[in-house]
């Protein structure tokens, strides 16, 4: 699968299930990234994640996914990149 159709694909899923996150494609790396800006732990990033790992596996889409955080304060809302190396894809 190419990963360009991978981004629209993910991007789309997002957008249906009310999603907001900054998305990018690193096409050399095989990388997508997802920026949230103070989001909850849980209903931003953690959804997010079962979305995109959700659909990954589903289509058969081994991955290695990482995150950097970018701002916390210590409560329940921080920011962060989830990246998500695709293997396997073009």
């Amino acid at each position: 699968m190419n990963i360009d159709i991978v981004y629209d694909n993910i991007t789309n899923l997002l957008k249906e299930n009310h999603m907001f996150a900054e998305i990018g494609v690193m096409p050399i790396e095989n990388k997508i990234e997802f920026e949230i800006h103070r989001g909850d732990w849980k209903h931003d990033h953690l959804r997010l994640d079962l979305l995109v790992q959700d659909y990954l596996n589903n289509n058969g889409i081994h991955f290695i996914k990482s995150e950097c955080v970018t701002e916390e304060d210590g409560g329940d809302c921080y920011s962060s990149i989830h990246y998500y190396r695709l293997l396997g894809v073009s």
